[in-house]
């Protein structure tokens, strides 16, 4: 806990040291974000427009920033945990506002000659939570598989874990540097299987996934592994406004595709940009 709170406080003190000239105009979060959020700014600046200085340090720096008031904006990949709303509530005595700004899927990939074509979400979670080897023992055809994830310290890992219901991946699965570097592993493992956005995926199979008596592929929106991303804000300024207005408009949200994110889906994005107007 004291090193928790050690870290945050020079994480504080490090962006503020980095946003002297732009303090009232800046963003935190996750790092999963930080190449979208550099693709928006970049589009976003051509007309001469004013950007956010984003500094991506994880999720969990989004609350102490908000509610420090360093920022009034930040981009995560997952939405805050209730502890988290609490802090800014208390600090500045109103919760933040959420406003979904991409989809994120999350697809199991296996070498094309795997022998199915699904996998249930309790046999995966025996391949990446107990480290399950045995396919026979899955009631798949024999085979030794073989699990590879990315780094343990990124949001993605954590995220997927989340989803899968385990507290740690097993020390079975082999960790990669990068998720091109996991899919090409796959794709030569006879028996392997990885995870990683479907844009990441060349030269394997995607897997669908069943779930209470249904197979769900990744364009399902029920599909288990997908998950939204959000903007919070605290204060709508002007500038704040304006940028957001731009990632829920028809070119920003275009431009997610090269990153392997997908667009809000229609329902979701009108109801975001009314939350937006609201703000």
């Amino acid at each position: 806990m004291q090193m928790r709170i050690l870290a945050t406080f020079l994480l504080i003190f490090m962006i503020q040291c980095s946003q002297k000239k732009n303090a009232e105009f800046c963003s935190v979060g996750g790092e999963e974000l930080s190449p979208i959020v550099d693709s928006w700014s970049a589009i976003y600046q051509e007309s001469g427009r004013k950007v956010p200085q984003h500094e991506a340090r994880g999720n969990r720096t989004a609350a102490p920033a908000l509610a420090s008031r360093i920022c009034n904006l930040a981009f995560v990949s997952d939405a805050l945990p209730s502890e988290d709303l609490d802090l800014i509530t208390r600090k500045l005595g109103r919760t933040p506002g959420a406003i979904p700004i991409a989809v994120e899927i999350i697809a199991f990939a296996v070498p094309k000659s795997f022998p199915v074509d699904s996998l249930s979400v309790e046999q995966i979670k025996s391949i990446f939570g107990s480290g399950e080897e045995d396919a026979s023992a899955l009631g798949l055809p024999p085979g030794k598989i073989s699990a590879f994830g990315i780094n343990s310290a990124s949001d993605r890992y954590f995220w997927l874990k989340g989803a899968l219901g385990i507290r740690a991946f097993s020390d079975r699965v082999k960790e990669m540097s990068g998720p091109l570097t996991l899919m090409d592993r796959v794709a030569v493992t006879s028996y392997g299987i990885g995870y990683g956005r479907p844009l990441e995926a060349n030269g394997v199979k995607l897997l669908d996934i069943s779930k209470d008596g249904r197979v769900l592929g990744i364009k399902s929106t029920d599909y288990p592994f997908r998950r939204y991303y959000f903007a919070y804000v605290t204060e709508k300024t002007p500038d704040t406004k304006a940028f957001l207005e731009f990632v829920l408009s028809d070119r920003g949200q275009k431009a997610l595709l090269p990153s392997g994110l997908y667009p809000l889906p229609d329902s979701v994005l009108i109801k975001a940009r009314e939350e937006l107007a609201r703000q």
